[in-house]
């Protein structure tokens, strides 16, 4: 079963593919996250957890915020930053859809100006990559590594590219981010965040980033070469 990966603008999704988008989001959290500890507590996951991460009663918030991601900026995302270019990647199989990732520049200043004044740049304006999400039925397929690829690819090379995720939470991730990206985590102490909710615990959440789009691109190409030479062996 062939999977396609297209690169797209964020609008030229209608609300209903991004509902579509949000349910498998909230599905494939649901079968990796389910019943997991929450790592330092004595808590397990619930489906209301995993419903507010996905923002299940919030769709327009959701909507919006994959449109114009500027929307965030002071409420997920810290004050002082900016973000231009949004790209979305989505996975589809005889044109439905399997899995979605999400990126955008992104750049922080103390003021407008300094911000403006690095979006004109690139080894200052950041590729952020933000979401990436699959369908419980083609997990464990390269899908989302596929997607981030695409996503990053479709950036000028210059870009520095940056995530972030929760390591101890989900491993799977910091495999994808760390091995497969070939990107290096900031080495600092995880900051705690509040994924589940204010009444819920926090989660440890890591950054890591490469110099640069044609880096990441590189260590994944080298990966594919290896992978090849060792098939022909």
């Amino acid at each position: 079963m062939s999977v396609e990966i297209t690169v797209l603008d964020p609008e030229r999704l209608g609300r209903e593919d991004w509902e579509e988008l949000q349910l498998i989001e909230r599905d494939g959290m649901t079968a990796t996250m389910l019943g997991r500890e929450i790592p330092g507590s004595d808590s397990t996951i619930t489906q209301d957890d995993i419903d507010y991460l996905a923002r299940m009663h919030e769709f327009e918030d959701f909507y919006e915020s994959h449109l114009y991601p500027n929307v965030e900026v002071g409420r997920r995302f810290r004050d002082n930053q900016s973000f231009s270019r949004p790209r979305v990647a989505v996975a589809t199989v005889n044109n439905e859809f399997v899995g979605w990732g999400f990126a955008a520049l992104n750049v922080s200043g103390e003021d407008e100006r300094t911000r403006r004044v690095k979006q004109l740049t690139v080894v200052k304006n950041h590729l952020h990559l933000r979401d990436l999400a699959t369908d419980p039925d083609f997990q464990r397929q390269h899908i989302a590594t596929r997607m981030a690829r695409s996503l990053v690819e479709d950036a000028f090379g210059l870009h520095p590219v940056s995530a972030y995720y929760w390591p101890e939470l989900l491993p799977h991730v910091a495999h994808i981010v760390e091995d497969n990206l070939g990107m290096t985590p900031s080495g600092s102490e995880l900051e705690p965040v509040k994924i589940f909710g204010e009444d819920r615990p926090a989660v440890g959440m890591e950054r890591a980033q490469t110099r640069s789009a044609f880096e990441l691109i590189w260590h994944m190409r080298l990966a594919d070469w290896k992978k090849a030479r060792t098939a022909r062996s």
